[in-house]
């Protein structure tokens, strides 16, 4: 994202409108990780009874159902919202 943001910079690269621009196309996939993790924690630290079974079928439903564990892994890793080009294979700079 930032190679993207940079390569079609007009002017400095390292201008404080331009680095907004990048801050803000990654404040909504940072934003998901930090709930999603503080999630987890929270969760795992329950320990009300009952919480720890539901908490084990849902670990084997991730097992369980590719799709799921597939989308999980691209959100974890911060690929929940638009990707940017280079992650599609297209050129960093739009033409």
């Amino acid at each position: 994202m930032l190679a993207e943001v940079i390569a079609n910079a007009h002017g400095d690269a390292g201008a404080a409108p331009l680095l907004r621009r990048f801050e803000q196309w990654r404040a909504h996939d940072r934003s998901g990780v930090v709930h999603f993790t503080d999630s987890l924690v929270k969760l795992f630290a329950d320990s009300r009874p009952g919480v720890g079974l539901l908490r084990n079928l849902g670990l084997l439903m991730f097992d369980l159902v590719p799709p799921a564990k597939s989308a999980l892994a691209r959100v974890s890793a911060g690929f929940g919202g638009p990707a940017p080009r280079l992650a599609r294979g297209l050129a960093v700079r739009h033409v």
